[in-house]
């Protein structure tokens, strides 16, 4: 239940207009606890302290990181790659902008 009630509050803020992310709507239950011994740095990427972090997971089976931030999003990215580098993990950062209009071009009348 923890990780679907984030995902129905998550996504009601998201279609309200006015999101309000607090990192805790991405703590995840199912699958970070488990996959994180396998993931060299995970456990301290997931605990960054940034003022623009909002939030910052596992993104799908990995090995994507995903951070969502409200600024810096390069001095987030760097962060995250230093904490990886301290467990001896190369990893690289990079700044993407969120798509607002979905999937395009798609057709489901063929």
């Amino acid at each position: 239940m923890h990780n679907l009630q984030r995902a129905a509050v998550l996504a009601a803020l998201l279609f309200s207009g006015r999101p309000e992310l607090h990192r805790t709507f991405f703590n995840d239950r199912w699958h970070q606890p488990f996959r994180a011994p396998l993931i060299p740095g995970l456990a301290e990427v997931l605990e960054i302290k940034h003022a623009d972090l909002l939030a910052v997971c596992l993104s799908g089976a990995g090995p994507s990181v995903l951070a969502i931030v409200r600024a810096n999003a390069e001095s987030v990215g760097q962060a995250i790659v230093e904490a990886f580098a301290g467990k001896g993990v190369k990893a690289q950062a990079h700044v993407l902008a969120a798509d607002n209009l979905g999937a395009k071009g798609w057709s489901l009348l063929g």
